[in-house]
């Protein structure tokens, strides 16, 4: 039970900072007003989500002792219910489709990132 509560918490943890370390090089990297973003920048701007979540993906698999994809699966639906709070109020200046592009972008890449860790089972040549 508590190595469960380590690999979710710990995932999200991963997920959450590496959400905020994306997104700020992304600003630095780009430095524009809203008034001079496009939809290029949007875009661009969705790209950490989808990383930052499947970093938190593998993070939990990774910390889990077993079960692991169902430790995966647990922190997607914690950053399904994290990001699924954005959805009925975007913030000034984002279009209506952007909070639902995140919690789409950062759900998924939870999910690659337990099937990134997952090991897989060795096949057997067929004789």
């Amino acid at each position: 039970m508590f190595r469960t509560v380590v690999a979710l918490v710990g995932g999200f943890a991963i997920y959450a900072f590496a959400t905020i370390l994306f997104i700020v090089v992304v600003t630095i990297a780009m430095p524009l007003t809203s008034a001079e973003a496009g939809a290029a920048t949007l875009l661009v701007n969705l790209l950490p989500w989808l990383f930052a979540g499947a970093l938190g993906g593998y993070a939990a698999t990774a910390l889990a002792r077993r079960s692991q994809r169902a430790h995966g699966a647990g922190l997607a639906v914690m950053v399904l219910v994290a990001c699924a709070s954005q959805l009925g109020h975007p913030q000034a200046g984002q279009p209506r489709w952007y909070p639902v592009a995140i919690t789409v972008l950062a759900t998924a890449g939870a999910l690659a990132g337990v099937f990134l860790r997952t090991p897989r089972t060795p096949t057997v040549p067929a004789p």
